[in-house]
């Protein structure tokens, strides 16, 4: 789960809503304070930083990261979950060149991290 008030997990949940917003400000909930002052969400950002993460988080609460988990639990709901992101990589599941498609570090690395990463279709 994000946790905006972690900086990493705030810039990234950011990142996710400007990109669900396909480049369209107008909308954007942080475009616009409680007096109805509009700003760009950087200023907003800059001057109620405490709103940003406020506003960000429940942002994200709404819309969770859609991940390589999520999806396979999507396709294979009775799976045995714990079994399955702990010995098989999804770039092997799913198709592709494997770890190489996932960018793991090693063949061997545990797979769990990369079952946890964002899915985007067509990866």
């Amino acid at each position: 789960m994000t946790d905006c008030t972690k900086t990493l997990d705030f810039f990234a949940a950011w990142k996710r809503l400007c990109k669900a917003q396909h480049g369209a400000c107008s909308g954007c909930p942080m475009t616009e304070d409680a007096s109805g002052r509009i700003f760009t969400c950087l200023r907003f950002a800059f001057e109620q930083p405490a709103e940003a993460v406020r506003i960000v988080q429940a942002w994200a609460d709404a819309r969770p990261v859609f991940t390589w988990a999520y999806k396979l639990r999507e396709l294979l709901p009775c799976a045995d979950m714990e079994q399955v992101v702990s010995s098989l990589c999804p770039g092997e599941l799913f198709g592709g060149p494997g770890p190489s498609r996932l960018h793991c570090a090693t063949k061997d690395a545990d797979c769990r991290a990369c079952w946890q990463r964002e899915y985007a279709e067509g990866e």
